[in-house]
C-alpha cells in the first residue's frame, strides 16, 4: 500500500505539469463502477508535455528543457517507472474508490504498446486485466471493479460534466454523492465541532468591551450551515486544466448539486449577466470586479456585521432600521477597479459603478445610513462621518462627499500605528469618498479627490476601451462575479510604494521596479450560477507568469544580498 500511496502523490504532482479528452470508442471511462470516488485523467502524455514545455520555455528561455528531462519520472505515477509498454500518445486514467475504515484503492486505466510488456514490467505486486489495448490494473490484494456501461462512471456524469471534463489536459472528476455518504459521520462531527467553536467565541470577549459576540458568531454560524448543507447537497465536482504556450493555463470548474436540494433549488432563477458595466471603469486597475446577484444581501451583511460591533444598543438598532429601506430597491450589477496611488495622496484608489432602481430610493437610503454612521463608537476607536450633500459638480450631476475621520484611544499601543496606516492609505485629505448619483445607477470613488470622479464620469460616456475587453473575453459569458487581477503590477506599484516608507526591509528604489518593465496583463476569474449547478473559470496568461517571475527573481536576488 505504501506503493500505492506513494504513487498517487506524484500522479498529483507530475500530473498537474503535464495536464487532461478523449472518450474513444473503448471509452475507458467504463472500467471505473459508478461507486468511484475520484477520477483522474491525462491527456496524451507527449503532446501534453509538448504544451508543457512550451509554456515553460515562454515564462523561462530554456526552463523547458529541464521539465522535459524530468518527464519520465512520471511513469512512478503509474506504478511503471519505465513506462515500458505504455502508449504516451493516449490518455491515462486513475480512479480512487475511498473507504470509510481502510485506505482507498487506487485502481489504474493505461493504454499499451504491448500489453504484454506493462504486465511483465507491473510484476506480481499488481492484479491485471487486459481490455483490448488497455491494462487495467490496483495493488495485488484487491480485485478489480467490474461494471457495465450503465453501472459505470459514465452513468454519473451528464452531458454538461462530461463537457467540462473533457476540456483539459488534466482533469479531475470528483463523486461528491458517494464521498459525502461515506464520510458521513466524520462530516457531521466536522460541522459539530466547528459550529461548538464558534459557539465558545460568544464568551470571547467581556461585556465591557461593547462587541456582540452573539450576532457576529450568529452570522458565521449561519455561513457554517450553508457550507455544510452546499456539501451534503452536492453530487459532483469537475475540474479540467488547460495549458497552452501561447494563452497560458485555464481551469474550468463544474459543480452540480441534487436539483431536489436546498442548494439546487437556491440557485434557480438566478441573475448571471454579461456584465459591460466593467467597461466604464477608469484603465489601469490592478484589481477590476464585478458582482451581479446578491448584491442586497451581501450590504446586509456587512452592515449587520458593522452593527453588531457598535457600543450603543440604540444606534446599532437605528441602522438595521434604516437598512430595511434597501429592500425596496432592485439592484442589477456592481463593477468596481482598484488601483495604487502614491504615499502623498494615499495609496487606495478606489472607483465603482452600481445599478439601483428607483434611483431616488437608493438616493434616500444610502444618505440615511451614512447618516447615521456620523457619529459611532466602536470598541478601540470613533468614527465620525460628514456627509456634504450635492457638494460638488460634474457636468449635470452632482456628487455627495463624504469625509470619515476615526479616533483611536489615546494611550492604545495600536493609537499611533493606525494614524500612521491611516495616512497612508488615504493621505493627508483622509478618508473621503464621493457619490454621484445618475439616472439608474450611482458611481463612488474613494481616494484620489475630484480627479478620481472627473475620470469616472467621463468613463461612462466614452467608447474608448480600458484595456479589459480581451480578458473579459475569455471569461464565462454571463457570470454573477468576474474578476481581473494584475498580481504583478500591484506588487510591483505596492513595492515602489513602499520602498519610500522609511525602515523598508529590502534595499529596492523605483528604478529597479521600472527596469523590470512590468506589461500590464490580468488573472481572469469568473464564476456563474446555473439550475443546481456553479460554473467557474479561471485563466492565467503567459504575460503575467512572466511578470511574476521577474519579480520573484528580484526579490530572490535582493534576499541573497541581505
Amino acid at each position: 500500500m505504501r506503493q500505492f500511496v506513494y504513487s498517487l502523490t506524484s500522479f498529483a504532482a507530475l500530473a498537474m505539469m503535464f495536464q487532461g479528452t478523449a472518450f474513444g470508442q473503448d471509452a475507458p471511462l467504463e472500467h471505473f463502477t459508478k461507486d468511484v470516488g475520484v477520477v483522474v485523467r491525462l491527456k496524451s502524455f507527449d503532446k501534453t508535455l509538448e504544451k508543457v514545455v512550451g509554456l515553460v520555455d515562454q515564462v523561462q528561455e530554456g526552463a523547458g528543457s529541464f521539465v522535459e528531462q524530468r518527464a519520465p519520472e512520471i511513469g512512478v505515477a503509474i506504478a511503471n517507472p519505465t513506462l515500458t509498454g505504455v502508449d504516451q500518445s493516449r490518455d491515462w486514467y486513475v480512479g480512487i474508490y475511498p473507504n470509510e475504515t481502510n485506505p482507498p484503492i487506487v485502481v489504474f486505466v493505461v493504454p499499451a504498446t504491448e500489453t504484454a510488456d506493462m504486465v511483465d514490467a507491473l510484476g506480481e505486486g499488481f492484479t491485471t486485466s487486459i481490455e483490448g489495448t488497455w491494462v487495467v490494473y490496483t495493488e495485488a490484494q484487491y480485485e478489480i471493479p467490474k461494471a457495465e456501461r450503465s453501472d459505470s462512471a459514465v452513468s454519473l456524469m451528464g452531458e454538461e460534466v462530461m463537457k467540462t471534463f473533457d476540456k483539459g489536459d488534466l482533469s479531475i472528476f470528483v463523486n461528491v454523492g458517494t464521498l459525502t455518504k461515506i464520510y458521513e459521520s466524520q462530516i457531521e462531527t466536522g460541522q459539530e465541532q466547528i459550529l461548538e467553536q464558534l459557539n465558545n467565541l460568544r464568551f470571547a470577549m467581556p461585556e465591557e468591551s461593547g462587541i456582540n459576540m452573539g450576532a457576529i458568531v450568529d452570522m458565521y454560524g449561519a455561513g457554517a450551515e450553508s457550507f455544510f448543507q452546499g456539501l451534503k447537497d452536492a453530487e459532483s465536482f469537475t475540474s479540467a486544466i488547460s495549458i497552452s504556450p501561447e494563452s497560458g493555463v485555464t481551469i474550468d470548474d463544474y459543480l452540480v448539486f441534487d436539483a431536489a436540494s436546498e442548494s439546487g433549488k437556491a440557485l434557480t432563477g438566478t441573475s448571471a449577466n454579461e456584465m459591460p458595466l466593467i467597461s466604464k471603469l477608469p484603465e489601469g486597475a490592478v484589481v477590476y470586479y464585478g458582482l451581479s446577484g446578491g448584491i442586497k444581501e451581501f450590504m446586509n451583511w456587512s452592515m449587520d456585521m458593522s452593527a453588531s460591533m457598535l457600543k450603543d444598543d440604540a444606534a446599532r438598532e437605528k441602522l438595521k432600521v434604516a437598512m430595511e429601506k434597501f429592500n425596496g430597491i432592485d439592484f442589477g450589477s456592481m463593477v468596481v477597479g482598484i488601483n495604487i496611488g502614491s504615499l502623498k495622496g494615499g495609496l487606495v484608489r478606489v472607483s465603482g459603478v452600481a445599478e439601483a432602481s428607483p434611483i431616488d430610493a437608493a438616493r434616500t437610503a444610502m444618505r440615511e445610513v451614512t447618516q447615521l454612521s456620523s457619529n459611532m463608537e466602536f470598541p478601540g476607536f470613533k468614527q465620525e462621518a460628514d456627509i456634504q450633500i450635492d457638494a460638488e459638480t460634474y457636468g449635470d450631476n452632482k456628487a455627495d462627499l463624504v469625509k470619515i475621520k476615526q479616533e483611536y484611544e489615546e494611550g492604545s499601543d495600536q493609537a499611533e500605528l493606525q494614524k500612521k496606516m491611516q495616512e497612508i492609505m488615504f493621505g493627508e485629505a483622509g478618508m473621503e469618498t464621493r457619490v454621484l448619483y445618475m439616472k439608474d445607477a450611482y458611481l463612488t470613488t474613494m481616494g484620489g479627490g475630484k480627479e478620481a470622479m472627473t475620470t469616472l464620469v467621463a468613463r461612462q460616456d466614452s467608447s474608448r476601451s480600458n484595456g479589459v475587453d480581451g480578458v473579459r473575453q475569455l471569461m464565462l459569458e454571463k457570470a454573477n462575479f468576474i474578476g481581473m487581477f494584475d498580481l504583478a503590477s500591484m506588487v510591483a506599484q505596492g513595492t515602489k510604494a513602499a520602498s519610500s516608507v522609511e525602515g523598508f526591509p529590502l534595499p529596492v528604489d523605483e528604478q529597479m521596479i521600472d527596469n523590470l518593465n512590468i506589461a500590464p496583463s490580468y488573472i481572469g476569474a469568473s464564476v456563474a450560477s446555473e439550475p443546481n449547478s456553479v460554473r467557474a473559470r479561471c485563466n492565467v496568461p503567459v504575460i503575467q507568469m512572466q511578470s511574476i517571475g521577474k519579480i520573484a527573481a528580484l526579490f530572490t536576488a535582493l534576499q541573497m544580498q541581505l
